[in-house]
This record gives structure tokens, C-alpha cells and sequence, in this order.
């Protein structure tokens, strides 16, 4: 019998320390949960102009599978942060109040990305008051991976289209193919190709970093290591990119065939074996031995566990601030009076064309106009729009101006004219229609 208690004692110890770490975790758990509902709640506008952007941008499409991702991750490492003690941070709560200051900020300036970046480090801060500074270091690269999803990465694409000529290039003197650069439009033979914004490949980039970061979390633990295969998978992306386009010519100049519609049955083949190559170099790296777990004890002067959870719903609310203090500058704001272009605009004068083209506008509280305006032998279509309060926000994908089934070349200009005292400036672009079978968009 004393043997028997003595084999079983090491069980029920584990099994009873299991209980007491669910235990610290839940009310922390559950505290979060409720906390980011708040935050979700109270800056709605700012999250779903984000989730706008993840739809109307192919570069942002791969923005979906970040926060899944995330989930699965810290799923797969649960059992070396449940050992951890939660303990709340004061030092959240400042970084949260300054990142909220920011927002502020950044909205009455109308500036949706840092509005979402600041949005961004509002959640990190109530992350770190929730848990502490401890576990935040765990988590740190984790949280990192929602950069993927704030539309912050056009700064890459005039580099991303640069690589992709000066590879094709290399690539056709290997392969004896003729070919002569226009910045970046491509002359082969008698076809003509550019390279565009959607064809440099970042959102190949953006899964490229993902995957990059996803494993290293899943075998390392330290920050360089991390963000050195995260950078490698990106250097992958952009790889298989060059290689995409180089086929797409390649087959064109030697077949005769023209594929101009097809571009993306090239994207799987390529992609597919140059990142499963990237994993079999991964496979040889020697993972860490990941272990942040330290032994649970009860601190001196630890909070108790209904102060811990009063704090981190109170932190959240005083995280919202932001937005109470916007929506009750547009309650007391005035209703802008209806929006209309002058008939004359400095030297241009508004024709009685009929405007048939008309943008898709996010918001049932904007004002707008349109015409077209000529000087002389040119003519331009100029649209302006203007919101009706101060809470409603026009920028980033507020109002899409081009239409997805063709294919624009625009020039932006800007005019500025002053009249009695009193100056407008007006954006506009001349686009022009490529219709040519000689023009390949890849």
C-alpha cells in the first residue's frame, strides 16, 4: 500500500499543478478577451478600414491569414508560456496612454495608416498590462507578425518592380533572349511588357515573411534568429517573383503564344517548388531547446486575481478614450453645406459633357462633384469629394477611383488657384487607356 501511495504521489502533484496554472491563466485569458472586444468595439472605423484595405488590394490579400496564423502558433506553444506566472504591468498602461495620444493625432490629421499603426500599439500595451513584462517578451514576436496586416508595404514596390527588370535582365543574356529596358517596360521582340504595381510581387513578399516568421517561431526563440528567416522567406518571395516573369517571357518568345490572360497559371509552379526548397534548407537548421517555463510560486505582494482583471477592463476603457473624445467633437460639428465645383477653375472652364464614369465611395456621408474642364485643346475629368462631419474620414481606400476591369496609366497633377483671398487646390490625373495586343501586364 505505501507503495502505491508513493508511485501515484508524483502524478498528483503534476495533475494539481496543471489546475493551478489553468487557474492564474483563465482570469488573465478571459480579461484579454473582453478587453480587445472593448478596443474592437471602440475604434471599429479604424479596424474596418484595415479589413477594406485586405479586400480591395491584392498586394494585402495574404492580410487574412495573419491573425489565424497568430492563434495557431501560440497554440502550438501553450505549454511553455502556461508555467509562466501572469502578473499585470503598470508600464502597459502608459505606453497605451501614449499610443492612444497618437491616435488621436493621427485622426484629426487624417492619417489612416498611422491611425492603424497606432491602433496597433494600443493592443500590444493591453497585451502587456494583462500579463506582464515577462511573458510579453515571449509574445513580442508574435504581436510583431500584425505589422503584415497594416498597409504600410507600397514603400517596397518601386524597389520589388526595380529587382524584377534588372532580373529579367540578367536572365535574358543567359538565355540569348533580346531584349532592351524602358524604365520598367520590357521590349521583346515585337511584345512589349510591364511590370505594374500588381506584378512586382509584394503580396508573394508579404506571405514570404509570414511563412519565414511562422517557422522560425516554431524552433527559435531568439529575436534575430526570427527576423532572419522571416527576412529569408520575404528574399524567397521576391525570387520566385523574377522567376515568374522570366518564365512568363520565356514561353512567349519561343512559343509564339500569346498568354496575356493566363499570366497566373505561371504563379503555383514556381512558387510552389522555390519555398518548398526554402523548407528543405530550413529542415537542416537545429532547432532551440524552447523552454521559458520557470518554476510557479506565489510572489510577494502579488495582486489578487480580481484586481488583475478589474485593471485590464478598466485599461481598455481608458484605451477608448480616443474615439469618445472624436465622436463627441462630430456631435457637436455642423453639417458641411453642399459640395460643388466652380464653373471655372483659375484658366479651365466646366463643359456640359456628361460624365459616365463615376467611383465607388465607402461612406453614405460624403459630398461630391465631378466635370470635365477644358483649357484650350485639353481636357480634364476632375472629381472632388468632401465629408458631411468631422468623424467621417477620407483617405486610404475611402473612395476607389479606378475601376478593376481595366487596366489605367495615371499621372497625378495638382492645381492650386487663389480667388479673392481665398485658395482651393485640386488633385487630378490624366489616364490613358493601353489597348495594344502588343502590351503584356505581368
Amino acid at each position: 500500500m505505501d507503495r502505491e501511495a508513493t508511485t501515484s504521489s508524483p502524478l498528483a502533484s503534476a495533475s494539481q499543478e496543471k489546475v493551478l496554472e489553468n487557474t492564474r491563466w483563465q482570469p488573465t485569458l478571459l480579461s484579454l478577451f473582453i478587453g480587445l472586444g472593448i478596443l474592437f468595439f471602440s475604434y471599429f472605423h479604424t479596424a474596418i478600414e484595415t479589413i477594406l484595405v485586405w479586400n480591395d488590394s491584392s498586394h494585402y490579400r495574404p492580410s487574412w491569414l495573419v491573425l489565424p496564423t497568430i492563434v495557431l502558433l501560440l497554440f502550438f506553444s501553450r505549454k511553455e508560456l502556461r508555467p509562466i506566472i501572469p502578473r499585470v504591468s503598470w508600464h502597459g498602461i502608459l505606453y497605451g496612454l501614449v499610443f492612444s495620444i497618437l491616435w488621436i493625432v493621427s485622426d484629426l490629421i487624417n492619417v489612416s495608416v498611422l491611425r492603424q499603426l497606432a491602433l496597433l500599439g494600443i493592443i500590444c500595451s493591453l497585451v502587456l498590462t494583462a500579463v506582464g513584462g515577462n511573458i510579453f517578451r515571449v509574445l513580442f514576436p508574435y504581436l510583431a507578425l500584425l505589422l503584415l496586416t497594416v498597409p504600410i508595404w507600397e514603400a517596397l514596390l518601386p524597389g520589388l518592380k526595380l529587382f524584377a527588370v534588372q532580373f529579367v535582365g540578367i536572365y535574358t543574356k543567359i538565355v540569348d533572349i533580346p531584349l532592351t529596358t524602358d524604365g520598367f517596360a520590357l521590349f521583346v521582340g515585337s511584345n512589349r511588357y510591364v511590370i505594374i504595381d500588381y506584378c512586382a510581387g509584394l503580396s508573394y513578399v508579404l506571405v514570404g515573411l509570414l511563412i519565414g516568421a511562422s517557422y522560425a517561431l516554431l524552433i527559435y526563440r531568439s529575436y534575430l534568429k526570427i527576423l532572419l528567416i522571416s527576412l529569408a522567406g520575404g528574399c524567397v518571395a521576391i525570387l520566385a517573383n523574377g522567376i515568374r516573369i522570366s518564365s512568363i517571357i520565356s514561353f512567349e518568345y519561343f512559343t509564339g503564344i500569346d498568354l496575356d490572360n493566363y499570366h497566373s497559371l505561371f504563379d503555383l509552379p514556381v512558387i510552389i517548388p522555390c519555398f518548398a526548397a526554402f523548407f528543405y534548407i530550413l529542415s537542416k537548421l537545429k532547432p532551440d531547446i524552447l523552454s521559458h517555463s520557470t518554476p510557479p510560486k506565489r510572489l510577494k505582494g502579488d495582486i489578487s486575481t480580481f484586481y488583475s482583471f478589474a485593471l485590464v477592463i478598466v485599461t481598455a476603457v481608458i484605451f477608448s478614450i480616443g474615439p469618445i473624445y472624436i465622436d463627441k467633437i462630430a456631435v457637436n460639428s455642423e453639417h458641411l453645406s453642399s459640395l460643388s465645383i466652380e464653373q471655372k477653375i483659375g484658366r479651365w472652364s466646366r463643359s456640359e459633357k456628361i460624365v459616365n464614369w463615376h467611383p465607388k465611395i465607402r461612406s453614405n456621408s460624403v459630398e461630391e462633384d465631378q466635370g470635365f474642364y477644358f483649357l484650350g485643346e485639353t481636357e480634364v475629368l476632375i472629381y472632388v469629394a468632401e465629408p458631411r462631419r468631422i468623424d467621417v474620414k477620407i483617405s486610404g481606400q475611402a473612395i476607389n477611383l479606378t475601376d478593376k476591369d481595366w487596366m489605367n496609366y495615371s499621372h497625378p497633377h495638382s492645381e492650386t488657384f487663389c480667388v479673392h483671398d481665398r485658395c482651393h487646390s485640386y488633385g487630378y490625373s490624366s489616364s490613358a487607356l493601353k489597348a495594344s495586343d502588343r502590351i503584356r501586364h505581368i
